[in-house]
């Protein structure tokens, strides 16, 4: 039933994509081999998950069904081994990441997350039952409190069964979104640093400054870039790459090409060797490259005379002028946009970071709801087994409003502590990433949390865990 719904539900996911410009409006093919492998995946948990519970009842004495047979017995040794060997794995690869750079980054934070998630899942009747009985050694205070630390202390499985769900939810939500949040900081960060000192000059609402515009722009120290596509051999043959014409003669002059390390390698040129380069009007020049120097992302991998780009590409637009602060012309050229390293980074950034909060959003939504269904699970199952306590309570003359507000308040406390554990085991790898962006960028990164996806996370899980508490002890106390 699951794999059928997660099917249903892909042509309107695919739908909100579309309308966020993150996909294409194209016709995404039904392909067997994923929709398989995570049927049988599904299938394959549910019944492991099925027999493990199967085969821990059926070693029970046969008369433990029909009386109390007192406290339960905690974590099992191979439950809490397998919690601590999980959280040292979460440990090392939150080290790792913080070593890494590259994309490898990202996967391997989000590998300790699921490491240390796993851990907290685990560990956590061992953690419900440590606090609740820190909680008890505390003598007086109100009936219902009294209640919640006696329930949670003499079953922390109970309690862990609304925990795992809870942790496992906002530690993913929290780690996504501050993922997507940390990256939205540093990545600006950093082109800031790059432009320190300059200023950006944009055509207002228009693709690119005109060759007037460009001109009355030409002040010292400025970059007008032309960029325009060159057409060069190499040992693959004839390869499309971009190029960027400049008027500045120290770097280049007519008839002559600037190349970085890398694109030199690729193309396997070496200083004074002649560059056969088609321009976008069809005409071949030949190019000598004039010097080879390390990669800039400023200058550009290959660089030529801007008066040979607008000679062979009348079309070409510069669609950004970088100039010195306080060097712009006053008054500045009509219809142009001047802004600072900050606000020109906060803007270049705008596209990438709409569109992985997006996707980290719905990522989000689908762990908050599994989150949710397995709150409201747990804590069903978890009344089911517990009518005799309720029975308890009754004949001690509790009321039935009292119970209810009883097991509200014991299902809600459980899942605020399983969102403090979530968002306690996103802070590592949260943390690695951050060191390894701030090592990557240059710049001082520090973890940035998404505090309304957190909120949204935990709040659901919560608001869940009490109303299901209170609907479940409701029917169970039904005369």
């Amino acid at each position: 039933m699951g794999t059928v719904l997660a099917v249903v539900s892909a042509a309107p996911l695919h739908a909100v994509l579309v309308a966020a410009d993150a996909v294409r409006p194209a016709r995404v093919p039904a392909v067997a081999g994923p929709l398989a492998v995570a049927g049988a995946a599904g299938v394959l948990l549910a019944v492991t998950g099925g027999l493990a519970a199967a085969r821990r009842a059926a070693r029970g004495a046969p008369l433990d069904v029909v009386h109390d047979t007192g406290p339960g017995r905690g974590p099992a040794r191979g439950r809490l081994v397998g919690g601590l060997l999980a959280l040292a794995a979460g440990v090392l690869l939150a080290v790792r990441t913080a070593a890494v750079t590259g994309d490898g980054r990202v996967g391997l934070a989000l590998s300790a997350g699921a490491a240390l998630v796993v851990a907290s899942a685990l560990l956590a009747p061992a953690l419900v039952g440590v606090l609740a009985r820190a909680g008890t050694a505390r003598p007086g205070g109100r009936v219902t409190v009294a209640l919640v630390r006696a329930e949670l202390g003499t079953n922390p499985e109970r309690a862990g069964a609304v925990v795992a769900p809870v942790v496992v939810a906002v530690g993913f939500a929290v780690l996504l979104g501050g993922l997507v949040a940390t990256s939205a900081a540093a990545y600006p960060a950093q082109r800031t640093a790059q432009l320190a000192g300059q200023v950006t000059v944009e055509r207002d609402g228009t693709p690119g400054l005109p060759d007037d515009v460009a001109r009355a722009l030409a002040v010292p120290g400025a970059r007008i870039p032309l960029p325009t596509v060159l057409v060069v051999g190499g040992p693959a043959g004839p390869t499309a790459v971009d190029a960027v014409g400049t008027a500045d003669p120290g770097l280049v002059r007519p008839g002559e090409v600037v190349l970085s390390t890398p694109t030199a390698d690729a193309l396997g040129l070496a200083g004074g060797a002649t560059l056969d380069a088609r321009f976008a009007d069809g005409g071949v020049v030949p190019l000598r490259v004039a010097r080879v120097l390390p990669p800039d992302e400023r200058r550009g991998d290959l660089v030529v005379d801007r008066s040979q780009v607008r000679a062979h590409d009348p079309a070409a637009l510069t669609r950004t002028a970088f100039l010195p602060a306080g060097a712009v012309p006053d008054p500045a050229p009509p219809g142009v946009t001047v802004r600072d390293a900050a606000a020109y980074a906060a803007a270049e950034y705008a596209v990438d970071a709409r569109l992985t909060g997006l996707l980290a959003t719905l990522l989000v939504a689908v762990s908050a709801g599994y989150g949710a269904l397995g709150v409201a699970a747990g804590v069903g199952a978890a009344t089911g087994t517990r009518r005799a306590d309720l029975a308890v309570l009754v004949a001690a003359g509790a009321t039935r409003g009292r119970i209810v507000a009883t097991v509200a308040a014991e299902t809600g406390a459980a899942a605020t502590l399983g969102s403090l554990l979530g968002l306690a085991v996103a802070v590592p790898p949260l943390a690695a990433v951050a060191s390894g962006l701030s090592a990557a960028t240059g710049t001082a990164v520090a973890p940035v949390p998404d505090v309304g996806v957190t909120v949204l996370a935990a709040g659901t899980c919560v608001l869940v865990a009490v109303l299901a508490g209170a609907v479940t002890a409701a029917r169970a106390v039904r005369p």
